[in-house]
């Protein structure tokens, strides 16, 4: 980028953050899992949010994990992954 703010070839453009985590299948109905690359520890947390405010949290301990449903119902919602506290991905999650 020149001082004028203006890009001046592609290796100019500032680098996405690639995620760290991925969901699949997205949307699900039963069962989902949750991938982490780069894993490095067990201090790993993921945090669910509903469209009503309700929070649901739980520790990851493993690269790959499989997450149930269970009393979910279906709708929208929303997961942030973080480490020792510090954010390593989020996103959507929708449950059919």
């Amino acid at each position: 980028m020149d001082s004028t703010g203006w890009v001046d070839g592609v290796s100019d453009l500032p680098s996405q953050n690639i995620s760290n985590v991925s969901w699949f299948p997205n949307p699900f109905r039963e069962k989902s899992v949750l991938q982490i690359k780069n894993f490095k520890s067990k201090n790993y947390e993921l945090t669910i949010y509903s469209s009503t405010n309700q929070v649901f949290k739980t520790a990851i301990t493993s690269e790959r994990s499989e997450f149930y449903r269970n009393s979910l119902a279906s709708g929208i919602y929303f997961y942030m992954v973080t480490l020792d506290g510090e954010e390593i991905g989020k996103g959507k999650l929708v449950i059919q």
